[in-house]
């Protein structure tokens, strides 16, 4: 019997920096050993937190929830994602 459904892989992970934008994207891990670690966590960035990167020019613009906030490339290469 031929099951019609369609199963679907799961989206790899990768850095924030890396990440497409305008598209919504899980956060699977924040690299401990950067010293902001601590700050994201306290702007919300946890581990399974839905993001979504805005724009990508030089400093990167990241919505999560209805705050909007600028990263820059040293801190979103150590912000891993995973598209959902």
């Amino acid at each position: 019997m031929h099951d019609s459904r369609i199963k679907s892989s799961p989206s790899p992970v990768q850095t924030l920096s890396h990440a497409p934008k305008n598209r919504f994207l899980k956060i699977k891990e924040v690299d401990d050993s950067i010293s902001s670690s601590h700050r994201l966590r306290e702007l919300g960035f946890f581990e399974n937190s839905c993001i979504r990167k805005v724009t990508a020019n030089g400093s990167f613009v990241i919505q999560i929830g209805n705050h909007r906030i600028a990263l820059s490339s040293q801190i979103t290469d150590h912000i891993f994602v995973q598209e959902i």
